[in-house]
């Protein structure tokens, strides 16, 4: 059960230094029920509008409890429901955890094609089903104006499937996992809420063994490299480089390593005007040439390839840009 709502006093989200402010506390029921997670909050705006899940059992007759209770049923946690000051519910709706990703992405054909929720059905954990609707959305529609415009050639689309759908598959892998270990908190400590709350040795060794799980399992809110490091890798769009001294960047689950070889996002950085390198870019391709070490004829080769083409490419020529071009 899910539900949004705006809270009067008594809630304050917590400020990490490293992510935004936010409350995620799961609680956990007593021992003796399995060590099962009661519910999650959520800060959405960081002042007053929640999210609220309360898991319940399947087939669980969610008439039977408000969505007033839902929330203070999980804010007193393992003891007595905790009363608070609602302003308003803005939605409520159940759901059951489910992860899939559609075995295509468009029909034989290619005059239907998918993207978004028609692709994939994730869990909530990391917030990667918006990410990967926004990026699929983007490569399907550049590809799909390129084939229409006629420059895109007859099998651009089909490289839309190769690559989004390997990363859907990613990406939901990662949210199932971040989210059992989250649902597994209560389960491998052995949760108890006597002890927890207690001024003793036993209660204190429980709560560092929930911090140090917490800190050893902090996925959730550290998954930038599934978020922005992967690689498009379809032989479509992507030739791979001959130069042998040059390696595809490693991948990493919590590291966004930004790369200039084929297939990776294009990086982000400020130029020396204090301006980003992304407002110099062209609506469809741009290539970018440091006139400190260009060959003019390479960047002319280029451009007369692209005009025999019909490929639309602007080029952006920069100079003294040295932390740019060591990107």
């Amino acid at each position: 059960m899910k539900q949004s709502h705006r809270a009067g006093q008594g809630l304050r989200p917590y400020a990490s230094p490293q992510t935004r402010p936010v409350l995620a506390c799961f609680f956990p029921n007593s021992a003796a029920a399995g060590g099962s997670i009661k519910g999650a909050i959520i800060a959405q705006d960081e002042i007053d509008t929640w999210t609220v899940h309360r898991f319940v059992p399947v087939g669980f007759d969610d008439t039977q409890i408000t969505s007033e209770e839902a929330v203070y049923s999980v804010l007193g946690g393992m003891g007595e429901p905790y009363v608070i000051e609602i302003d308003q519910i803005l939605v409520r709706s159940t759901w059951r955890p489910s992860i899939a990703v559609a075995k295509s992405y468009g029909g034989p054909k290619q005059r239907v094609l998918l993207a978004g929720d028609a692709c994939h059905q994730t869990v909530p954990t990391c917030g990667h089903g918006m990410n990967m609707g926004i990026a699929e959305a983007f490569d399907l529609g550049w590809k799909l104006a390129a084939t229409i415009s006629g420059w895109g050639g007859s099998y651009l689309l089909s490289s839309y499937e190769a690559d989004r759908r390997r990363i859907a598959q990613m990406s939901v892998q990662w949210s199932q996992r971040h989210m059992g270990n989250l649902m597994g908190l209560s389960a491998t400590l052995q949760l108890d809420a006597d002890i927890i709350n207690s001024d003793t040795n036993a209660g204190k060794d429980m709560r560092n063994r929930w911090h140090d799980y917490c800190q050893l399992n902090d996925g959730h809110n550290k998954s930038i490299g599934v978020e922005m490091g992967y690689r498009y890798q379809s032989s479509i769009c992507v030739l791979s480089e001959l130069d042998r001294d040059c390696s595809a960047p490693e991948f990493d689950a919590r590291r966004y390593i930004p790369s200039t070889y084929p297939g990776c996002r294009a990086p982000h950085v400020f130029l020396k005007s204090g301006t980003p390198i992304f407002d110099q870019y062209a609506r469809e391709f741009t290539l970018v040439e440091f006139q400190d070490t260009a060959t003019p004829s390479a960047v002319g080769l280029f451009q007369l390839t692209a005009h025999r083409r019909r490929v639309p490419l602007d080029v952006v020529s920069l100079r003294g840009e040295d932390h740019a071009h060591q990107i």
